[in-house]
């Protein structure tokens, strides 16, 4: 085999597939990836619960495949100055990069026995690729880091009227929904469409399935390249992304990546019961005054308990917080509309990771009393979906 390519076409790749293969003393192949250049150049990488293929611009110039280790790739590609880069195999399994200035050689597995990495079935459906990129960054850091599988992903919801993916660690909730997809089918359907790996909802029109997080940080990466792009691309913003089911998996394509997931098994909670339906005083602050002062403050707040304290009067919010024997702070931001009076306490880390991903100049809280869940959500947002978060309140003396 022998195949050229630009150094950042190869280091994109790369240091994607880097994080999703592993060790495994059983079966030592999934630490490497797949180069296979028999029709084009794809790089593959798997761990069994996920898999990935990326195809990578270049030129073949003799076809083959093989396995090499995909961290010492990846660190290879990425000391590279950039530059055209020949890849070669050679006897004993073994592979030779080599650009204008050096030559570096790995010693690799053959292809025969890394796992297949199946394709996008006939049935799917569309959607912008940034749009559902942006979802799941507004979302995926409410799910939990512990030990309750369920919360451990996002929740993907498919309804007639909406597709929202949803985030939850049983104290905080992060929704982003945007329209209703539409599903594409074609003949000789090889796949379950989705109404049978269908694990939620109370009418059976509604579709939902949880995709792990070690997916969705990888689907981010692999897929978000466009929003990089985009600043630069005034077309990058249409790319679409298509996503379809499997057995008790979910498979994202576009035109240069498939990525293949195997989803979390069990119930995501009702989560729509948590949205308080209505509230008794909305008011809407600055994003960044909020954020700055809740940063402040929270330097006084108690590492064991970062209670912080939102005491909402007339046209002022003050936010305190205060630990024994150490000290305490307030601060006051400007109310810029709304009014009511109410005094309730927060997990200081939530308030700010719900601040710290909303991208308005304003934003507005919706409160019920000081026991009940609190409403965080953009104001005029100019974005092809809406989000808001949802934050229990704790007690306070």
């Amino acid at each position: 085999m022998i195949i050229r390519f630009e150094r950042d076409n190869l280091l994109r790749a790369t240091n994607i597939l880097k994080s999703v293969s592993t060790r495994s003393l059983e079966n030592p192949i999934l630490a490497n990836i797949l180069i296979d250049a028999r029709e084009r150049i794809e790089l593959l990488a798997s761990d069994l619960d996920i898999g990935i293929k990326i195809f990578v611009d270049g030129d073949i110039v003799e076809e083959g495949a093989i396995t090499v280790p995909a961290k010492k790739m990846a660190e290879i590609v990425s000391a590279l100055p950039r530059s055209p880069i020949e890849l070669r195999t050679i006897t004993n399994n073994r592979i030779v990069l080599e650009y204008e200035h050096g030559m570096y050689t790995l010693v690799g597995l053959a292809s025969d026995e890394f796992p297949e990495i199946m394709s996008m079935p006939k049935a799917f459906f569309s959607i912008n690729a940034s749009t559902f990129i942006e979802m799941i960054m507004k979302t995926s850091f409410a799910a939990s880091r512990e030990a309750r599988l369920t919360l451990n992903g996002v929740y993907l919801h498919l309804t007639d009227d909406n597709t929202k993916v949803v985030a939850t660690d049983g104290r905080r909730l992060a929704v982003a929904r945007t329209g209703a997809v539409v599903w594409s089918a074609g003949e000789g359907l090889e796949s379950a469409p989705i109404e049978e790996i269908d694990k939620s909802g109370e009418s059976g029109e509604e579709k939902g399935v949880i995709v792990p997080l070690k997916a969705v940080e990888i689907i981010r990466k692999t897929f978000g390249f466009g929003l990089r792009r985009s600043q630069d691309d005034a077309t990058a913003k249409s790319e679409t992304l298509k996503i379809g089911f499997s057995q008790n998996n979910i498979i994202f394509s576009d035109e240069q990546s498939t990525l293949i997931s195997r989803l979390v098994e069990g119930d995501f909670p009702r989560y729509e019961s948590i949205i308080p339906k209505d509230s008794d005083i909305r008011i809407v602050l600055d994003t960044n005054n909020t954020l700055a002062a809740l940063r402040r403050v929270s330097v006084l707040a108690n590492p064991n308990r970062p209670l912080i304290k939102f005491s909402v009067h007339s046209d002022v919010v003050r936010v305190n917080a205060k630990t024994p024997d150490v000290g305490e702070a307030y601060d006051e931001v400007d109310i810029l509309s709304g009014d009511g009076s109410i005094q309730i306490a927060f997990n200081a880390k939530y308030l700010m990771d719900a601040l710290s991903h909303i991208e308005t100049e304003k934003v507005a809280f919706l409160f019920k009393d000081p026991f009940s869940a609190t409403i965080i959500q953009a104001v005029d947002a100019l974005t092809a979906y809406d989000y808001q978060y949802i934050v229990m309140p704790m007690r306070f003396d």
